[in-house]
């Protein structure tokens, strides 16, 4: 009895490891809604016959599990190098319009849109266009039954190992992320930001990886110093390039007003061009108030156009100055991750 009793408790024991070592399951602690609900699989094989309820052509479903797997070690090492939590896949169907012939099929080969924090933020940055071919003749295309696939790095068996799963995003789940996506994308400023944030997050645990990896403590402090450098500078650069417009769109207003005012022989009243003047360069105001000479207007709008023509040389030569000291740092960077194996997109991040 206690020999029987140990060697159940023993067969309990190892089904439960092997549960953990190769279940599959649901997302725990999605940050994004539309992932609460989706299963997540090790075996693309295993996702892909979630959806033979529906798509009846078994050989493109296998090359489609083909294509994906593919894509797995490309993936896999650009999210190991990035902050980007996953990447997102597109699988387009086709089908027969006739639901009583029942035919669907995987329409072409599933396509990689990029990475990212969220299959909604992906799929409004992509900048992705004509991915899929058209339809077979006496076919449609099938929204309805198309998909997609989100693939991350997850821990399994207790946290003591990561690999790459990939989720199954039904239809249902998919339109939701197009819907949300297209409103994303119609807001520049929001696609801008995204990106700003995503690239800036990017470049930082890139160069943490490479720091990961130095032979030693120097150089991984040379790298981060490097780095550090690169994004103090990009914020100088920031702030002189808003200047600099400033300082242009100056410039402009003061050579057309002071072109306005050469085109006319006689100016019998300046006030009109006073006011102009004190709108465009308030700090400058007091100094026109009692102006009514046209010569003596002039002399101000030149003077201005001088100083403004300055203003824009100097903020020229500084933007041209802290970008040349950037190019030479993102190349040292480019070339430790060349020499570390890092993938090739995560080198174009520091082209500047």
């Amino acid at each position: 009895m206690v020999r029987h009793n140990f060697f159940r408790i023993f067969s309990v024991s190892i089904w439960f490891l092997a549960s953990l070592l190769f279940a599959d399951y649901s997302l725990a602690q999605a940050r994004s809604p539309t992932l609460e609900r989706v299963n997540f699989y090790r075996d693309v094989g295993r996702l892909i016959r979630q959806t033979r309820s529906y798509i009846t052509d078994s050989s493109r479903n296998a090359a489609a599990k083909n294509a994906v797997d593919g894509l797995g070690k490309e993936i896999s090492e650009y999210l190991t190098w990035t902050s980007d939590r996953g990447a997102l896949i597109e699988v387009r169907v086709e089908k027969h319009p006739n639901p009583d012939i029942g035919i669907a099929s995987i329409l072409g080969s599933p396509v990689l849109l990029g990475y990212g924090d969220t299959p909604t933020n992906v799929l409004a940055a992509s900048t992705l266009t004509e991915r899929f071919p058209s339809p077979r003749d006496g076919f449609i295309e099938a929204p309805d039954l198309s998909f997609f696939i989100w693939a991350e790095h997850r821990e399994y068996f207790l946290g003591f190992r990561s690999a790459l799963h990939y989720g199954y995003i039904p239809s249902e789940f998919s339109e939701k992320i197009r819907r949300d996506a297209l409103r994303i994308r119609s807001d520049q400023g929001v696609i801008d930001s995204i990106r700003t944030v995503r690239k800036a997050a990017i470049r930082r645990s890139a160069v943490e990886r490479l720091a990961e990896l130095a032979d030693d403590e120097a150089q991984a402090l040379r790298i981060r110093n490097i780095y550090d450098s690169i994004a103090s500078n990009q914020e100088i650069i920031s702030s002189i390039q808003n200047q600099l417009n400033r300082d242009l769109e100056d410039l402009r207003k003061a050579n057309d007003l002071y072109a306005r005012i050469n085109q006319l022989k006689a100016i019998l009243d300046v006030s009109i061009f006073v006011t102009e003047y004190k709108a465009s360069f308030p700090e400058d105001a007091e100094e026109v108030e009692n102006v009514r000479d046209p010569e003596v207007l002039k002399e101000y709008v030149e003077k201005t156009r001088i100083e403004k023509d300055g203003y824009v040389i100097e903020g020229e030569r500084q933007l041209t100055l802290l970008r040349d000291n950037n190019q030479r740092s993102s190349a040292e960077i480019r070339s430790e991750l060349v020499q570390k194996g890092a993938p090739r997109n995560v080198q174009k991040e520091f082209e500047q």
